[in-house]
């Protein structure tokens, strides 16, 4: 919810600063939720997932515009890799939103990686951290702001679609960056 909330005020403000971005934003913006709603698959290509967190970017740059700073190292052998739909952009989401300092800028890192056993999928920021104390407790339902359910819906979908070893892990340092991979 805080994600349209967010664009919402976005495009509002941008209605008296910039109305032609705004007109932009609010089409894409119906299109980003027509096809969020119309997504019926369980599972879709790596590739395809990337498109909604290329959209989901794109609205948060409109918001934050030099202040954050997107990378990309994915693999181009992985972009048919099928993934959860809506995996990533709440880790994404997350990092944008908890990892900005406040009036600073956020540089966010999407990359994967392959071993012998596993394919890896890493959403990486350097933004605030998580305090260590805090740290164990990312994955319970309602801990931090907001509703405190994103991170722990990626983690029960992702062990319900790849079994227990494939659950979600965070890494963080307060003051350094926080690190999501599965």
């Amino acid at each position: 919810p805080h994600f349209l909330f967010n664009t919402i005020n976005t495009i509002a403000m941008l209605i008296r600063t910039d109305p032609q971005r705004a007109r932009e934003l609010l089409r894409e913006f119906a299109a980003f939720y027509r096809r969020t709603l119309e997504e019926n698959e369980d599972l879709i290509s790596l590739k395809r997932e990337l498109d909604f967190v290329h959209k989901y970017l794109m609205f948060e740059g409109a918001r934050f515009g030099e202040r954050l700073k997107v990378e990309e190292r994915i693999d181009d052998d992985l972009l048919e890799l099928e993934v959860p739909a809506f995996i990533l952009q709440p880790l994404v989401e997350n990092s944008v939103k908890h990892g900005a300092r406040p009036g600073g800028a956020v540089r966010v890192t999407i990359s994967t990686a392959r071993t012998e056993s596993a394919y890896i999928i890493e959403v990486e920021d350097d933004g605030v951290g998580i305090r260590a104390d805090d740290l164990p407790r990312v994955l319970e339902p309602g801990f931090g702001r907001g509703l405190g359910i994103a991170l722990r819906n990626v983690d029960d979908r992702l062990k319900g679609h790849f079994g227990p070893e494939s659950g979600l892990s965070v890494e963080s340092v307060e003051g350094e960056g926080s690190t999501f991979h599965f």
